[in-house]
């Protein structure tokens, strides 16, 4: 079963982690979402962890 990248829903300030992910996944993610996203993507040893920004992070960098 193969989870399409529309069909996360992750709320404001909240994250998702995600294990047993390659590399090459975590690149194709951050393809996918792009430049402009609203979430900030981190990888370490094969996890995967997706959070979503609140407003004030981004306004406070």
């Amino acid at each position: 079963m193969q989870v399409q990248l529309k069909q996360i829903v992750v709320p404001p300030g909240q994250q998702l982690l995600m294990t047993d992910v390659s590399w090459q996944m975590y690149q194709q993610l951050l393809e996918e979402f792009g430049e402009k996203r609203g979430s900030r993507i981190n990888y370490s040893q094969g996890v995967l962890e997706i959070k979503k920004i609140k407003i004030c992070e981004l306004i406070e960098g």
